[in-house]
């Protein structure tokens, strides 16, 4: 997936480039389900608008209300392969055999959501690889040693995580406190 621009849930409901996207009960399968189906209440409380992702009867489905909704942001993207309820899998292999986990990859299963990352989890490199993983982090709620704060300011545009001078030396000091590996 390239990540174009995240917005807001709220954002998301009232842009009108993204009102087809909201569900409609009479139309196809997938109009059914829809995929602009949550924005908030003048209270702040989430709707879940009326769609097949709903209760049987119409209510909210509030397992779903709070997975879908654990960050307010919307990831759009012209770019994307959709993988349905599950997402790729970190061969156990390669875990088992070099005792470490990729970083973009334990990032695209969902291994890394709310959690930080810490220097003896297993997870390497520090950063994602690939640029589209920036988006993800703040998406998945993933949080990067303290030491990194701000790294992301520094990214240059790239395919791969590519950094400017000031990003460079912020990565060579905190690998040289040995806080990241």
């Amino acid at each position: 997936m390239r990540v174009d621009e995240t917005v807001t849930f709220d954002e998301y409901w009232t842009d009108p480039r993204f009102v087809s996207k909201r569900p409609n009960l009479r139309g196809s399968l997938k109009q059914q389900y829809g995929d602009n189906i949550y924005h908030h209440t003048a209270d702040g409380s989430w709707i879940q608008e009326n769609s097949r992702h709903s209760e049987d009867d119409g209510t909210p489905n509030s397992g779903h209300v709070a997975r879908d909704t654990k960050a307010d942001v919307v990831l759009v993207s012209q770019t994307y392969v959709y993988f349905g309820g599950s997402g790729p899998v970190i061969p156990k292999h390669l875990r088992r055999d070099f005792g470490l986990t990729l970083f973009d990859l334990a990032l695209l299963s969902r291994a890394l959501i709310n959690k930080p990352i810490a220097p003896n989890d297993g997870i390497v490199p520090f950063v994602p690889l690939l640029s589209q993983g920036w988006a993800l982090l703040r998406a998945h709620r993933v949080q990067l040693h303290p030491t990194l704060a701000g790294i992301e300011s520094t990214l240059r545009a790239s395919l791969w995580s590519l950094f400017d001078l000031a990003g460079v030396e912020k990565l060579k000091q905190a690998m040289a406190s040995r806080e990241v590996r």
